[in-house]
């Protein structure tokens, strides 16, 4: 059970770590000002072809970016209003929905739906009776669903929280009647809103510095749930991820390869149709295939869950003989995705040792968001320059309680990321260091070393 969750921020990049006993599960990363659509995202869209094969029609959002959209009803140029359910990576475009749906923590309002609803994992009849008549009792215009949180909360609780959501949803139906132009209409809720709204139960919430404090509450401020929180500013400062293991985790998981206890490697090749995983176990001469394929099955849910790999994965375990030990790796391999809500389905193993799994798609992976095509290697991957100047604002960020101005010697692509307005260019860092920030362009040494000081007076 997730009982932690850090967030860390500079104005190039806000990230969000969830930990279970230590141990990191996930961890988020959004840009501020991000111009692709991100999940939650509500789009006026116009339909420019359709996909009869696939079910559905393709739209554009207003930009040069394509989406697909699953409604085989409409009918190229008609406009329509839908949601981003599905990020665009791995060379496709974002997925999108017409049941436009603004999530809280205790209920889900419809802007354009109707009826009323309470979860079906509510299975107590008590419970679903008085849940229904809270809602039924609520005057808000739209469709309405009250989740699993919404039993353990008060009536009241409830009632302010859907109220609050009926807001956003009138100045949603608002942004939608005076709309002209295709575009976004209506931003998906901050990452730290939505981790907060996902895991109600965390012991602890710590942020990097006062700063960052100040913003979270806010931008979570809105949301009457959020009022109870206690905040905790950790005495690591910038360097809470570090602290904690994240940044470790982190490397981790952008990693091709990994190395598991008792020689098991695991190799991962994501691809556009599907993410392959091979079960090495070249260097485990000394463990039987079951045993490696157990040790492989116990770390598999938890890698993925780190990269936030989705879609279609394919698990290529080492063969084995007899039906008894396939069972029993399948057993560990479910076992271990038990806690993870997104995995739809896990299938095997085949007569060719290959495990299948259905993972729901939503934002970017982390190699995705990390890495780019190396340009001097076929097929390889190295950290992409906008990382690395994410990287560069947050030591800028650790040596800020020191006084005066810095100097960043990196390479040219690394120096042109640091400078992208986009990203608050040389402003931002500057105001992260509390002085003047020189940036130089070197040739010199590698591409990921890149130095950052203190100036002397």
């Amino acid at each position: 059970m997730i009982d932690t969750l850090l967030i860390d921020r500079t104005p190039r990049q806000t990230r969000i770590a969830l930990l279970a006993g230590g141990r990191t599960i996930e961890v988020w990363s959004e840009q501020p000002n991000d111009p692709l659509p991100r999940c939650g995202d509500v789009y006026l869209c116009r339909v420019t072809g359709r996909a009869d094969a696939m079910g559905g029609v393709f739209v554009t959002l207003g930009g040069d970016e394509a989406a697909f959209l699953r409604d085989p009803t409409l009918h190229d140029g008609e406009r329509v209003v839908a949601q981003v359910i599905v990020e665009a990576q791995g060379g496709k475009g974002p997925r999108l929905t017409r049941r436009v749906a603004l999530p809280g923590r205790a209920a889900v309002l419809e802007p354009f739906g109707e009826g009323r609803e309470v979860s079906r994992r509510i299975a107590a009849q008590d419970r679903r009776a008085r849940l229904l008549a809270v809602a039924e009792g609520l005057s808000v215009a739209g469709g309405l669903t009250l989740r699993t949180a919404a039993a353990t909360q008060s009536d009241a609780a409830v009632a302010d929280e859907v109220r609050a959501l009926a807001l956003e949803a009138e100045a949603l139906r608002a942004a939608v009647r005076t709309a002209t132009n295709l575009g976004r209409l209506w931003p998906a809720p901050p990452g730290v809103v939505r981790a907060l709204r996902d895991h109600a139960d965390v012991a602890r919430v710590a942020v990097s510095s006062g700063g960052v404090l100040a913003w979270c509450r806010e931008i979570t401020a809105p949301a009457p749930w959020t009022h109870a929180i206690a905040w905790n500013v950790a005495r690591e400062g910038h360097g809470l991820f570090e602290a904690m293991g994240v940044e470790a985790a982190i490397e981790r998981a952008v990693a091709p390869r990994i190395a598991l206890e008792g020689g098991v490697e695991l190799a991962f090749a994501p691809g556009p149709a599907l993410t392959a995983i091979d079960v090495d176990s070249a260097r485990a001469s000394r463990r039987t295939a079951l045993d490696c394929n157990l040790a492989a099955a116990r770390a598999i849910p938890a890698e993925i869950r780190l990269r936030g790999t989705a879609g279609l994965i394919v698990v290529d375990f080492i063969g084995l003989d007899g039906d008894n030990p396939r069972k029993q790796v399948m057993a560990e391999l479910r076992r271990g995705f038990a806690r993870d809500r997104r995995v739809q389905a896990c299938h095997g193993l085949s007569p060719l040792g290959l495990a299948e799994i259905a993972r729901r798609r939503g934002g970017v992976a982390l190699p995705a968001a990390m890495l780019e095509p190396c340009p001097h290697g076929a097929g390889g991957w190295w950290v992409s320059a906008a990382a690395l100047a994410d990287d560069v604002a947050r030591r800028i960020a650790r040596e800020a309680v020191r006084p005066g101005g810095m100097t960043v010697i990196c390479a040219a692509e690394v120096a042109r990321a640091l400078a992208d307005p986009q990203r608050g260019g040389l402003a931002a860092l500057e105001g992260l260091a509390g002085g003047r920030v020189t940036i130089r362009a070197t040739t010199a040494g590698s591409r990921d070393h890149i130095d950052v000081a203190r100036n002397v007076a």
